[in-house]
């Protein structure tokens, strides 16, 4: 279980919000937002996690978190 998700990311080098949203992981980023995932990091183009969100197609999922 992820405790704290700041050294789990850091450890990963890289978002793993980014890529449970292009995963479709709606349950992981689900407990990444109840651990306290930085919901206003911007990548490297300066996008949010709701930008990626919408491209993939989900969107409205994350309306709902």
């Amino acid at each position: 279980m992820i405790k704290d998700y700041a050294e789990f990311d850091k450890a990963l080098g890289q978002k793993l919000l980014q890529k449970a949203i292009y995963a479709g992981d709606l349950e992981l980023v689900e407990t990444l937002y109840s651990k306290g995932v930085d919901t206003q990091y911007k990548d490297q183009l300066r996008r949010l996690a709701l930008h990626h969100a919408i491209k993939a197609n989900c969107g409205e999922e994350l309306y709902s978190f």
